[in-house]
């Protein structure tokens, strides 16, 4: 079986990249086999980020017309996987060629232990159906208020449309743990009593001169500062994911099962709350997952806790407004 696990925060900047690697060369150390999911449209991609293994091609022929630009590489024991066709894409291509792209991603000598998904770069669509997919969603926030409110709109409309895995949350880049113990009960108090959710906390990681002097050499700073505050962090998020149940993992449970639920689950409408739908040019052909008739927590005058405008193209575009006076405190600096 594969623990399969998204990183996400539904704001970029909060340092997912770092801490995907960075977890899963950790997961390497305890004697896991880790592989590592990314989209190559991101912003700083894995293999401009660290100084991996030369990438592979995986269709080996330039000529090949099947070929869909699939790279394998690897960093210290990590396996890393991008393909150069957007995960959104994947439903639209020949069913012959999407069967070769996903044979390709597949480990053959007994699958991974671990598999986890950076959704840096992703569009809402993706990064949604990554978090569906997965059995565990660990949510990246920072001291910024936008982390914190971005955050909760990701659990709420996960929540909306029937995410059945577990939440777990991240406290990245703050300069002292008495804040990283405020930001943490204020999110979850709103999430707890709104939605009726509970998000553990895996880990709190400091602000460190080691993450930066680390970049410049293109290395993960577990690797060359493993003395680092930020270093000790990380052992304590992947301490505390490895006690987590594998029983309690939903969804998918091997890589193929993955690719197949990912490409099921983007073709799904995403319910923003109310009648509201994801308007981001993508032509839905199933119906949307019932969700239950009562909600957990009755609150009047609303028809959902968000409110959105516009034509969403990434969750950084989603307003957050809340009707009490108690939300105020999670909005301030």
């Amino acid at each position: 079986m594969t623990r399969i696990m998204t990183i996400t925060s539904g704001l970029p900047g909060v340092g997912k990249t770092q801490l995907v690697i960075n977890i899963a060369l950790e997961q390497v150390r305890c004697g896991h086999q880790v592989g590592v999911f990314y989209a190559r449209e991101s912003a700083t991609p894995i293999e401009n980020l660290l100084q991996v293994q030369q990438p592979v091609n995986m269709l080996r022929r330039v000529d090949d017309l099947r070929e869909r630009g699939l790279l394998r590489s690897g960093y210290q024991g990590v396996d890393i996987i991008s393909c150069g066709t957007p995960l959104r894409e994947w439903p639209l291509i020949e069913a012959e060629h999407r069967v070769l792209c996903l044979k390709e991603m597949d480990l053959q000598d007994g699958g991974y232990d671990d598999f986890l998904i950076d959704t840096s770069g992703m569009d809402a669509r993706t990064l949604l159906a990554c978090c569906k997919a997965s059995g565990v969603v660990v949510l990246v926030i920072t001291p910024e208020p936008q982390s914190r409110a971005e955050a909760f709109a990701l659990i709420r409309v996960l929540h909306l449309n029937g995410f059945a895995g577990l939440f777990r949350l991240i406290v990245n880049k703050v300069a002292y743990p008495i804040d990283a113990e405020s930001l943490y009960d204020e999110l979850v108090r709103q999430v707890s009593t709104r939605l009726g959710l509970d998000v553990p906390l895996l880990g709190v990681l400091p602000q460190d001169e080691s993450l930066q002097r680390a970049q410049r050499i293109h290395q993960a700073f577990t690797s060359v500062f493993p003395e680092s505050a930020a270093a000790r962090g990380i052992i304590e998020v992947a301490e505390a994911l490895d006690r987590i149940p594998v029983q309690l993992f939903t969804g998918p449970r091997t890589l193929p099962a993955l690719w197949h639920a990912l490409i099921d689950i983007i073709q799904l409408p995403v319910s923003l709350g109310g009648d509201a739908l994801l308007d981001d040019g993508i032509e839905t052909t199933q119906e949307l997952e019932p969700l239950s008739e009562e909600p957990l927590h009755k609150q009047d005058n609303e028809t959902g806790l968000l409110y959105y405008e516009g034509d969403l193209a990434s969750l950084a575009s989603v307003c957050l407004l809340y009707t009490s006076d108690a939300a105020d405190d999670l909005l301030q600096v």
